[in-house]
């Protein structure tokens, strides 16, 4: 009889700090700012308004040339003149130049820039790359992940309206075009522990601005 009114006693003292700590938790105001503005981002707005920066971008954009030598030099130099977005992260960039049409399919096109071939998507854009070397999109600033990750479907979609016009949907082989674009180097190799760069071959460009010469 006496173990059982500790038993009860014991369970009465748990219930009662669990109760009075429930009436005295104070939440974070910035995780309660998440949780209160959670389906209310207004994704495309906020897209809108950060290519605004579109100019600037063009400006500050690493010559191709210079991309290209930079790989070829001290790797440890990558991730100082590149975007990390934490560890682990591919190292991203925003690329200039110019290129000669030598592919074309429905979806993209194969140009050839400073002795390299290069896939630019003329149709459809997916992933984050447009998103993650820009550099204006700040994952604290979106009240959750999942409005997070549809930053990168909005990016995507503001660049096919805007960037992937008619013309150059229908480029052909042989033409020229003016581009400013994002990519991206392999963490391993600027950690200096694989010889592959890029993710693939060619390297894929997402193009910010892309226009016909």
């Amino acid at each position: 009889m006496k173990r059982k009114n500790i038993i009860i006693t014991t369970a009465t003292v748990i219930a009662t700090i669990i109760a009075f700590w429930c009436a005295f938790y104070t939440e974070p105001l910035s995780e309660h700012q998440r949780k209160m503005n959670a389906g209310a981002f207004d994704t495309e707005s906020y897209v809108k308004e950060q290519f605004q920066q579109q100019g600037d971008l063009m400006e500050k954009a690493m010559p191709l040339k210079d991309f290209l030598t930079l790989l070829e030099g001290k790797r440890s130099d990558i991730k100082i003149h590149g975007r990390v977005l934490g560890i682990g992260s591919n190292i991203f960039f925003v690329v200039k130049g110019e290129g000669t049409v030598v592919e074309k399919d429905d979806e993209h096109c194969i140009i050839l820039s400073e002795g390299h071939r290069w896939s630019i998507p003329t149709q459809h854009i997916f992933g984050n790359l447009a998103r993650d070397a820009s550099g204006w999109f700040d994952i604290d600033a979106s009240p959750t992940m999942a409005d997070f990750n549809n930053i990168s479907a909005t990016v995507n979609k503001y660049l096919e309206e805007n960037v992937l016009t008619d013309d150059i949907r229908n480029l052909k082989p042989q033409e020229t075009v003016s581009f400013c674009a994002a990519t991206e180097v392999l963490s391993d190799y600027a950690d200096d522990k694989s010889d592959q760069a890029l993710p693939s071959d060619p390297a894929t460009l997402i193009p910010y601005q892309l226009e016909k010469r």
